[in-house]
């Protein structure tokens, strides 16, 4: 899951016309800063990461029969954001 949501995250960067640099996600490391949790059929999980000095918000869903998919990744984000809903 971790080059999904790496891959997921620079284009956020490049659609944003924020600069990106794909060497830098490469080589980071994910941190998990908080979470929270939507049950549905499965489970939403949101998280505030950091990746690459910088801070995103994601949402992975993991289905019923244990099946996980990153769903959105936005940012970036201040590392004083709320975690909320991602469509």
């Amino acid at each position: 899951m971790t080059p999904e949501l790496k891959t997921q995250a620079l284009a956020t960067l490049a659609g944003s016309n924020g600069s990106g640099n794909k060497d830098d996600f490469d080589k980071s490391e994910i941190e998990v800063l908080s979470y929270k949790t939507q049950v549905v059929a499965g489970t939403n999980y949101f998280f505030k990461l950091r990746m690459a000095n910088m801070i995103f918000h994601a949402r992975v869903y993991k289905d019923l029969k244990g099946n996980v998919s990153v769903s959105k990744v936005t940012g970036p984000k201040e590392e004083s954001d709320e975690i909320q809903y991602i469509q």
